[in-house]
């Protein structure tokens, strides 16, 4: 057990210790937060209902020092890893694309304020005055109830409508590609890294996308629909393969809708085995996807 002391949240079914960093839902079952953690926690939850920017949650954990952006989302990963453990709620953190992150105020930890020991009484004096307590109380207390219920359901449409606000107009300008790893099998290996890499570096070369660093794909969990459109705002994914079939090595790019998953350009080409280092010149074969991208980069 916590000591009693220690500054506690506590929210429907967890409660937090600010002083350990352990989190423990109503079952019994626990978790425990790192420092950095626990800061980051602390920060959204104090500011509960509203949008903390990434650069003020960087100022505040991490002040005076050099943190890649994808330190900040890995954090907020874990954050969400430990809770869910715990707890069966929607998720407690919203990210609001390109800006920051929000504690959701339905699910949010509040303050346990410190209360002073019941002063003892005798049974004949708690009598009289629980006979004395008169009927208005009970129905100030119902009217205070019915008041605060009416101001949580305007206060969640309200971040509703905030949320659905943000994620339409908040994108950026322009739309984020992200290039994942390159599938190949095992007589490929050798040139799998240099495919990656030259499609990453034509399409830093279009001026109307984005690219997606390879730090933020890495930390990406395994099923990439549609977590990289709700955490970066990313627009399409291409994908590559190389294989060989019956003597021939068989490259395949696919552009991919990042939201649904959907296959909206695909390209195939062969080579001969013999001619396989060829292949990871893919210029060529981008050429077209490239038309296609800037056609769409402005609708």
């Amino acid at each position: 057990m916590a000591p009693d002391s220690a500054p506690a949240r506590e929210s429907v079914d967890l409660v937090v210790y600010s002083e350990t960093g352990e989190i423990r839902n109503s079952l019994g079952r626990s978790v425990r937060l790192g420092p950095v953690n626990l800061k980051i926690l602390t920060v959204l939850v104090s500011r509960a209902g509203e949008v903390v920017l990434r650069s003020e949650l960087f100022d505040e954990i991490w002040r005076n020092q050099s943190v890649s952006d994808d330190a900040l989302t890995r954090c907020i990963s874990d954050i969400r890893s430990e809770l869910g453990k715990l707890s069966s709620n929607s998720k407690y953190i919203e990210t609001i694309p390109k800006r920051g992150y929000r504690w959701n105020p339905d699910t949010g930890l509040t303050t346990l304020a410190s209360h002073p020991p019941v002063e003892q009484h005798s049974a004949g004096r708690a009598s009289v005055a629980q006979g004395s307590r008169p009927y208005s109380d009970f129905r100030k207390v119902l009217s205070w109830a019915r008041r605060g219920l009416v101001y949580v359901v305007m206060l969640l449409a309200v971040a509703s409508l905030g949320a659905f606000l943000m994620e339409k107009f908040a994108r950026p300008s322009r739309p984020i590609v992200v290039v994942m790893p390159t599938r190949v099998d095992s007589s490929h290996q050798k040139i799998a890294g240099r495919i990656e890499q030259q499609i990453s570096d034509y399409l830093v070369g279009i001026d109307q996308v984005d690219l997606l660093s390879r730090t933020a794909i890495e930390s990406s969990p395994r099923n990439p629909f549609p977590y990289f459109y709700h955490e970066f705002g990313a627009r399409w994914l291409i994908e590559s393969e190389l294989r060989s079939n019956s003597g021939q090595s068989v490259f395949t790019l696919v552009l991919v809708d990042a939201r649904a998953g959907i296959v909206l350009f695909q390209l195939t080409e062969q080579f001969p085995d013999e001619q396989r280092q060829s292949v990871s010149d893919v210029e060529n074969i981008l050429e077209s996807m490239r038309v296609f991208i800037e056609s769409q980069a402005g609708s």
